[in-house]
């Protein structure tokens, strides 16, 4: 199994601290100025996997004043000192989804990785009006149900490992978690004309997302050890010369994603209850096949 090391650097800046740097930072994409922003000198940042000056991409065309509704989650690790926060807004009059991590050095901004998730062909979400999230993301794990920071990076990595290998007994997953994304629901799946309804493990096994031929590169990024949650950024590769029985409808499309070779990148969090997945929640987007992350990969 592959695994990557989480980079620990000691931090002064709490979970308040963190989320005060979200708060301006969305104060400063609101306002379209990253002048606002306290920037370290060699702050680094990217949009969808690209490298750009911070103010360009979606600064420029997020609606001033239309981060709104309930759609809003903020996770925090002050060991890495890092902060993730999911969020809706508009961008010309149309809802989008937006995720960004943070991390800073003494409070001074060092990386800025945004995700803006626009419908396109063959994306899934709820853009406008989005769900609010699950009020497990926003609760404290009982200690005595929290895993380590170790263990919640390796259950992360199972979880890729079980759809690579069609195994859902790979990874630890409590029979009822959910899956969430771009705020709309992926799991369980309900029934549909002649397949059964499954849980994730059973969608895992049943080989049906065959099509992809592998989740890499890896990158676990963020542990919020209070609420039990790790998150990373993952890269799906869909070579699109597998054929996907569960899917054979789609190949009417000439958008679907298991059609021709692409990536989807997600941001993903994995809310971890005694051991077991309980949670799952993504904001994904579609990039040009093998993509890069456009952040090194530790072990790489």
């Amino acid at each position: 199994m592959t695994m990557f090391r989480l980079s620990l650097a000691a931090s002064d800046c709490d979970r308040a601290c963190l989320e005060g740097l979200v708060t301006q930072y969305l104060a400063a994409l609101d306002a379209h100025d990253p002048s606002q922003l306290p920037l370290a000198p060699t702050a680094r940042f990217t949009e969808n996997t690209v490298p750009l000056i911070v103010g360009d991409g979606f600064w420029q065309t997020i609606d001033k004043g239309s981060q709104s509704g309930n759609y809003r989650l903020t996770l925090a690790d002050p060991q890495s000192g890092q902060v993730v926060h999911f969020g809706a807004a508009k961008e010309n009059g149309h809802g989008v989804l937006f995720g960004v991590r943070l991390k800073h050095n003494d409070r001074r901004l060092t990386e800025i990785e945004q995700f803006v998730a626009r419908r396109g062909p063959g994306m899934i979400g709820v853009f406008d009006d989005p769900p609010a999230f699950d009020a497990a993301w926003m609760t404290p794990m009982p200690p005595e149900q929290r895993s380590t920071r170790t263990e919640l990076a390796r259950i992360a990595n199972l979880y890729f490992d079980a759809i690579e290998q069609d195994d859902g007994d790979l990874v630890p997953l409590w029979d009822e978690c959910t899956r969430v994304e771009n705020a709309f629901s992926t799991a369980p799946m309900p029934a549909s004309g002649n397949r059964p309804a499954m849980s994730i493990r059973e969608s895992f096994s049943s080989g049906m997302f065959n099509y992809i031929g592998e989740i890499q590169p890896r990158r676990i990024l963020l542990i919020d050890e209070e609420r039990g949650v790790v998150l990373g950024q993952f890269m799906f590769q869909h070579p699109g010369n597998i054929y996907a029985e569960a899917f054979k409808e789609q190949y009417k499309d000439p958008n679907s994603v298991i059609v021709y070779p692409n990536t989807i990148a997600v941001f993903e969090a994995f809310k971890v209850r005694g051991g077991r997945i309980a949670n799952i929640t993504a904001q994904m987007i579609s990039a040009p096949y093998r993509q890069p992350p456009g952040w090194p990969v530790e072990g790489k």
